[in-house]
């Protein structure tokens, strides 16, 4: 073994050098030794020995190898990227070449002016043609300078501002935009909100590169303006109670804390239902206590007095709520500031409270309406009250005095008064603490042809009932007024639409083509009549209106139509004809032109129909709502047929 031993010291040992074919057979190992030397002839094999330095070297070179074909792979890859790079960057618009911005003052006073900035910026290397941007202007935003300039102008040019049809949105058509130049749009204008909300300023870019007429790019922005309420100091005076019936004074206290005069402001106050205005100062017009404010110079202080008086039950809180703001250019009322201050009904001796048609306080009805009611009383106090009168005295237009029914007392048809005293009531002789009864009547509302009309302004009919009650043992407080007890009821009138329906052979007067065909019908022949529909009015607005009718199937829209306020519309699907009308004045049709419909329907009879009437549209009906009482109202027509054309050509002949 010690050959073995050796051949492991020179592989293990640094620096040996490796064994050879030639060392090795010189060395003549021991299983070798019965051979002998230079024997041609051997039956064993010599063992194959590894060549660690050669493998070495080739394993080098293969690192190498591969070292340099993934570097020549990394070098084409970066050559292609750059170059993909270079001409996308140089020869097409992405998305961050555009530079569109929309900026604005981060916080507003509402009310005042902000200013609006668009900045359009070509990043490209590539020319820009028709540039457009395009700005969705905000609910309570009004502009007032554009520059560019809008077009039309005597400075505006290609690079202008002109208006699309879609409500609130401008549109700049900047044209071409070389690479690396820039272009400002400015808005100035009025900003109203709520206070404590913000404002977005949406806007939109869209382009076409130069060099791909074909194809276009679109950007979009916005921009975000918050709002703070206009500083106007704003309180409200009210008692902190007061009984029913008191007679009582509101006021209102406002001030410009600005330095620069406050313009459009406005302001509203709201009262709580029992409370009746006597009068107001400055005055008003109309029912709404609504005053504008400007011009209101730096600093100036202001005031409003509402008096009147007060009703309810005791022991309920009465709500005065003051509002300042701004009205949009649409008609909205912005608030601004809000203050509300309460008023408790104080408990009295005695208490009245009226119910009408099971209804407290406010009931809403039509012309001719049956009212019953009935006045509810109560000994509310420590103590009996005696020889107790109570009146139900009627104000406003509405009353059929010769309808009033009293059970137990007597009305006065002069003073428009009913009285109940001991005399017809036993019960009111006296009242122990806690006694209650009630005292009923009815009567009947006037009907539409005796409301008192006079002028063509006439309208917003109403009738209060006010209910006193008295007794020599009701406590008068020092200083103050005997506290009598009252209560009030408004009945509102309903306003009352009709509609007026007809059809005729149309020979052109009405602004649509003329009608053709037999009449009377035919079979096998169709006959174009118009059909026409009036609106009357009495005496409320109504706002929203419909109307609306059906054909039946046979019947064909023709198409010619024409009519002189809001919209038409007609569904093939389900044969509706529908007509908004956004507002129907009060007396129109009587002091005022009437909307009117008119459209034309073709028929064709069948041999079914042989001396029948056609009918040309189902039932008609009219719905909106009372601009005064705020119900919905509605009226009602009968199908329209051919004999509302010609009662003696109505019927189908062969």
């Amino acid at each position: 073994m010690g050959f073995l031993e050796d051949l492991k010291r020179r592989l293990t040992t640094p620096g040996a050098e490796a064994f050879s074919r030639e060392r090795f057979r010189a060395s003549r190992p021991e299983y070798l030794e019965g051979q002998p030397a230079g024997s041609q002839t051997t039956d064993i094999t010599p063992p194959t020995f590894f060549d660690a330095a050669e493998a070495a070297r080739r394993r080098r070179r293969r690192i190498l190898y591969g070292l340099g074909i993934l570097g020549a792979i990394l070098l084409i890859a970066g050559g292609t990227y750059g170059g993909v790079r270079w001409y996308r960057e140089s020869r097409t618009v992405q998305a961050h070449h555009v530079r569109f911005l929309v900026s604005g003052p981060e916080r507003v006073i509402s009310g005042e002016d902000a200013r609006i900035q668009l900045h359009v910026e070509n990043g490209s290397r590539v020319p820009w043609e028709n540039v457009a941007v395009e700005l969705r202007i905000p609910q309570g935003f009004t502009s007032k300078t554009i520059s560019p300039l809008p077009a039309g102008s005597p400075s505006g040019g290609a690079k202008s501002a002109a208006p699309i049809p879609t409500e609130g949105t401008f549109v700049w058509a900047l044209g071409a935009l070389p690479p690396r130049a820039a272009e400002d749009i400015t808005i100035t204008g009025r900003l109203l909100g709520e206070e404590g909300t913000a404002t977005l300023f949406n806007a939109k870019i869209t382009l076409t590169p130069g060099n791909r007429p074909g194809t276009s790019v679109e950007k979009a922005a916005f921009g975000s303006v918050s709002l703070a309420g206009i500083p106007v100091d704003l309180s409200i005076d009210v008692p902190r109670a007061a009984a029913s019936g008191t007679p009582l004074t509101v006021r209102v206290v406002y001030q410009n804390r600005t330095t620069s005069d406050l313009t459009g402001a406005r302001l509203v106050v709201e009262t709580p239902s029992g409370f009746s205005v006597s009068s107001t100062t400055p005055e008003i017009r109309g029912r709404q206590l609504v005053w504008d404010l400007s011009p209101l110079p730096p600093q100036q202080r202001g005031e409003i007095s509402i008096a009147g008086s007060i009703e309810g039950q005791p022991e309920t809180a009465k709500p005065f709520t003051a509002k300042v703001g701004f009205v949009t250019p649409d008609g909205r009322f912005v608030v601004q500031r809000t203050v509300q201050r309460s008023l408790s009904i104080e408990r009295a001796a005695f208490s009245l409270t009226q119910v009408l048609n099971t209804e407290r306080d406010l009931l809403k009805v039509n012309p001719g309406a049956e009212i019953e009611g009935a006045v509810q009383y109560k000994n509310t106090g420590t103590a009996g009250l005696r020889e107790v009168i109570v009146r139900l005295g009627f104000e406003g237009i509405g009353l059929d005095a010769g309808s009033v029914k009293v059970e137990g007392g007597f009305f006065d048809s002069r003073q428009k008064q009913i009285t109940w005293s001991a005399a017809s009531s036993p019960p009111l002789r006296v009242l122990r603490p806690g006694d209650a009864g009630e005292l009923k009547f009815k009567f009947r509302m006037s009907p539409l042809e005796a409301l008192p009309f006079t002028s063509q302004t006439d309208q917003n009919f109403s009738l209060i009932t006010r209910a006193t009650g008295d007794s020599p043992d009701i406590p008068t407080p020092p200083g103050a007024p005997k506290q009598v007890a009252t209560d009030r009821f408004e009945i509102l009138l309903n306003t009352v639409p009709k509609i007026t329906l007809d059809a005729f052979y149309d020979d052109g007067r009405a602004g649509i083509p003329k009608s053709q065909g037999p009449l009377p019908p035919q079979v096998g022949q169709e006959t174009i009549l118009t059909v026409r529909a009036r609106l009357t009015n009495t005496t409320n607005e109504i706002i929203d209106a419909t109307y609306k009718t059906v054909l039946p199937e046979g019947v064909r829209w023709v198409g010619s139509e024409y009519h002189t306020v809001g919209q038409i519309r007609f569904n093939d699907r389900t044969r509706d004809v529908v007509w908004t009308i956004p507002l129907i004045p009060a007396r129109a049709g009587v002091a005022l032109p009437e909307p009117d419909f008119a459209f034309q329907v073709g028929m064709t009879p069948s041999l079914n129909q042989v001396g029948q009437e056609v009918a040309l549209t189902r039932g008609h009906t009219l719905e909106g709502t009372d601009a005064f009482t705020t119900t919905r109202v509605r009226a009602e027509g009968d199908a329209v047929t051919t004999r509302h054309a010609d009662p003696k050509k109505a019927e189908v002949v062969r």
